[in-house]
Parts: structure tokens; sequence; C-alpha cells
């Protein structure tokens, strides 16, 4: 009987001493963290970059990272304004380009804006050797760009009437005025907002740096095809035109139409001539009679 107590105050001493110490030795719950390193890195990693961006006039100084915003350029022509040559998006977003101007208006750098689903990421690029502000009466537009639209015909030297194409549901309209010289200011609206159907004129004025103006007229005009539709056709390789060849006197029933006409009013022409030869008597009957036959 002692025997039996004793060993049951044994093992009653050795279950005191190894539970606690098997409980310690357990490893511990720990709370699921909700923001865990692996899914923020995956969420920056989703964020739209610039793979590769370009200039016409204008080289990058420095190796181009698609984490690193802010760069300067050196323009190959001081004088004149760069503007944008190729570029490649690292996600799903739109690119935008504008251009920085001081105090003055006068240009200090472009402007390269990534929108997308959640944000935008901006890119600066300034001008490491901007023209020194010089006065001229340069105030003609190089270029004016449209989001998912085009001018027509082509900005030239001549003309300052123009027609701006744009998608059948666009609501809002995005332009980027290039002026031909880098002293000169185009007063373009960063945005210009659209009820549905409207076909609005846009006046852009262009400003010397000897404060000389000159107005164009943009009328706009819709398409047949939505956002999405002109979306996926100016993504297409080889594209060049949303109107160029679409136009109805571009189309060969305009021609056909036109020598329809034509043709119409030579024959009705020629046909009114043959029934006045036919209808034309030979004798005039109120002539007076001179000789007379007995």
């Amino acid at each position: 009987m002692k025997k039996t107590k004793t060993i049951v105050a044994i093992m009653t001493l050795v279950l005191t001493i190894t539970l606690p110490a098997a409980a310690m030795a357990q490893p511990k719950a720990v709370a699921q963290d909700t923001t865990a390193p692996q899914e923020i890195t995956a969420s920056v990693m989703e964020v739209p970059t610039l793979a590769s961006i370009s200039f016409k006039n204008a080289t990058i100084n420095q190796p181009f990272d698609s984490y690193r915003t802010q760069y300067t350029v050196t323009l190959d022509n001081p004088e004149m304004t760069p503007t944008l040559n190729e570029y490649k998006i690292n996600g799903d977003a739109n690119i935008f380009v504008t251009y920085n101007t001081d105090d003055t208006k006068h240009q200090t750098g472009i402007i390269a804006t990534l929108e997308y689903y959640g944000g935008t990421t901006v890119y600066t690029f300034d001008y490491a050797n901007a023209e020194h502000y010089s006065i001229n009466s340069e105030n003609r537009l190089a270029d004016v760009d449209c989001y998912l639209g085009e001018v027509y015909p082509a900005i030239n030297d001549k003309d300052t009437d123009y027609k701006l194409f744009i998608p059948s549901d666009m609501d809002s309209i995005r332009l980027t005025a290039v002026t031909k010289d880098i002293n000169a200011y185009c007063d373009a609206p960063d945005e210009i907002a659209l009820s549905s159907d409207q076909e609005p004129t846009i006046m852009l004025t262009v400003t010397a740096s000897d404060s000389g103006t000159r107005t164009y007229k943009f009328k706009v005009k819709r398409l047949k095809q939505n956002c999405q539709q002109v979306e996926a056709e100016i993504n297409q390789p080889g594209f060049k035109s949303l109107v160029e060849g679409r136009l109805y006197y571009q189309q060969p029933i305009f021609f056909i139409a036109i020598i329809s006409v034509m043709a119409g009013i030579i024959l009705l022409t020629l046909m009114v001539l043959l029934a006045k030869r036919l209808t034309v008597k030979p004798d005039d009957e109120e002539e007076p009679i001179f000789f007379h036959r007995e």
C-alpha cells in the first residue's frame, strides 16, 4: 500500500514538472497578418508603369527605369517643342503627354502621365538645355494630340480650320497642343466635358513670344465606332488613320455619283439640243412673199 502511494506521488510530481514544460515548448498561434509583405509586393507589381519611352527632338539623359519618375532631357533643337515618339506600358493604362511651363508660360519640361484604374503615375522630363527666352512671331501649331481622336486634315502651316473626329460615345476630350516654337504658348484646356452626342467647336489660340496670336478652330465630329472599337483599331499593327479614305467624298461611290450626275447633265443637254433641232420649221409663216407665180 505504501509502495502504491509512493508511486502515485512520484508520477504526480513528474506530471507537474513535464506538463508546463511541454506547454511552453508548443508553438504559439500567430494572428493572420492581412498586410503580409507578399501581398504588398504583388499589389505594387500590378500598378502599371512605363516600360520605355522616347521623344522626337529630345534625348533622355539618364537610363530609363520604370520605377524612376524624374529625368532630364537634352533638346536636339532648343527652339523646337519635343513630341512623343514611342512608348511601351507594363499593364493597362493610358498615357497623356503635356508640357510644364514657368510663370511666363515658357516651356521647362515634358510631363508624361499614366492614368489607370485606381490612380495615376507621373513621369517628368525637365529640359537640360532649354532655349533662352527669345522674342519672335512664331505662333503656329506643330500638332494637336487627342486621346482616341484624330485631327483631320493633319495640322499644317496654312490651315486654321480643322475637324476633330472622336468615338461615338466619348464623354470628354483630352487635348495636347504642340507649338512649333518652344517659346510660344497655347491655351488648350486639359479636358473638355461633353454631353451625349454633343459636337462642339473648340477654339485654340497660340500666342507667340512677341504676343502675336493665331486662332485655330476644331469642329468635333463623332465617328460610328465607339471608344472600345476605336482603341482596338488604333492598337492594330500598321494603323494609320481613323478617317483617311473613309469620308464620304473619299469613297468610290462618291465619284460614281459625281460621274453619273455629270453624264446625266450632258445627256439632258444633248436631248434638249436635238429636240430644238427637230422642232425648227424651215419656213417662217409670217415671212412676206416676194415672188408670185402666175
